[in-house]
């Protein structure tokens, strides 16, 4: 884990830290289930280090062009990482919150040591940004195939990841952009599902996967916990 803190390929920046929670403003439509997760939800060293691009990521895009244009939604940006993001990706492994079901949060002084100046920008990895700042992350990955949870038997499916800064929970943020980043896999990549893994312990968790549209396919205990496997399409079943 140190040497992938080492590793860690997101940004520096000066000052970009979330401004105060009057920036937060809420979305009628969006209930706020924020989470404080990411790929891979289900409490995993791989999980964490997946969303700052220490692990193999999503290099198979097929005919999708990365990156994208920035993503634009009602309040919300999804675009590449930038220098700036640096303070708030400390804060975010920082945060004994967004840590809570990835393991517990990493040492500040520590993530200021190790994380890089410059951001390393790979296929499948967005920033989320609010008002020129930086909240949260999400990211598609392949998962791995050693572990449980596959819809083929080759596995490497499509797996959605985020994190969000505590500062941004109860926004309906995570739903505004996870949708986004949705949408545009579809067109990127049309027919191929994606999937995620959440503890079942994990309400907001297990609520905003509902509300995006995924469905359950399958259970498993993985890392002492109950884990909830699920899969969401574009492509909608005419029964």
């Amino acid at each position: 884990m140190r040497q992938l803190l080492a590793d860690l390929a997101l940004p520096d920046i000066a000052a970009a830290k979330v401004r105060a929670t009057e920036r937060f403003r809420p979305l009628s439509g969006y209930s706020g289930h924020l989470v404080q997760l990411k790929t891979s939800w289900c409490g995993t060293p791989q999980a964490r280090a997946r969303s700052i691009g220490t692990l193999p990521a999503m290099t198979e895009l097929g005919p999708a062009a990365w990156p994208p244009a920035p993503i634009r939604t009602e309040r919300l940006v999804l675009r590449e990482p930038e220098a700036r993001d640096r303070m708030a990706v400390i804060e975010l492994f920082a945060s004994p919150e967004v840590g809570t079901y990835i393991g517990g949060p990493r040492p500040r002084d520590e993530l200021e040591r190790t994380v890089p100046e410059e951001p390393r920008r790979r296929p499948g990895l967005f920033v989320v940004d609010l008002d020129g700042a930086m909240i949260g992350t999400i990211t598609f990955d392949r998962r791995d195939a050693e572990r449980p949870g596959h819809l083929r038997p080759d596995a490497g499916e499509a797996e959605l990841g985020y994190m969000f800064l505590p500062e941004a929970w109860g926004y309906g943020y995570a739903a505004e952009a996870c949708a986004a980043a949705l949408d545009w896999f579809a067109n990127a990549l049309p027919s191929e599902p994606v999937v995620l893994c959440t503890q079942t312990a994990n309400d907001r968790s297990m609520r905003l996967a509902a509300k995006l549209g995924f469905t359950e396919a399958d259970r498993f205990k993985e890392y002492g916990a109950e884990q909830w496997f699920g899969v969401w399409s574009s492509v909608k079943s005419s029964g």
